[in-house]
């Protein structure tokens, strides 16, 4: 019995492997390998990336790369498509989530440290380069409790 699960434990991580194998890339960290998205490595072996581009780089699970990168098809590769490093989306602001609502050029810290204001932080992945939109509803609500009805005609500011 012993033996049977031990056999079987492979599968399984080959099989968890495989399914996400389209997000493991290599780098010289994470971050690295997420923005720069070097080189494939489907197999998730660090040594692959290793012998490919040097002992710095590794292999790094769950980027993004497969998103933005197009696989090669062997053609020509004059015309790469460049990858951005998401340092578009790092914003000054008390809090992430601050930065990510006042989304604007002057709060802008491509560098990741440019904020003038003291009590302010550069934050990255604020998604500001993908505006939010706005969410229309049906639905009113109020928070004047739920005896209190409001009318079709009342200003909602």
């Amino acid at each position: 019995l012993l033996l049977l699960a031990a056999a079987a434990r492979p599968a399984s991580s080959q099989a968890t492997v495989d399914q996400f194998a389209d997000t493991y890339w290599c780098g010289r960290t994470w971050p690295h390998a997420d923005a720069e998205c070097p080189l494939a490595c489907p197999t998730g072996e660090d040594e692959f990336c290793a012998s490919a581009l040097g002992d710095d780089h590794s292999c790094f699970f769950f980027t993004a790369c497969a998103d933005r990168v197009q696989p090669d098809d062997g053609g020509d590769d004059s015309t790469e498509e460049e990858v951005s490093d998401g340092s578009e989306n790092n914003f000054c602001g008390r809090s992430w989530l601050h930065a990510m609502l006042t989304c604007d050029a002057e709060r802008s810290c491509p560098g990741g440290w440019e904020c003038s204001d003291p009590g302010e932080t550069c934050f990255a992945a604020t998604g500001c380069d993908r505006p939010l939109m706005q969410l229309v509803s049906e639905l009113l609500t109020t928070l004047q409790g739920p005896d209190t009805v409001m009318e079709d005609d009342e200003d909602i500011d």
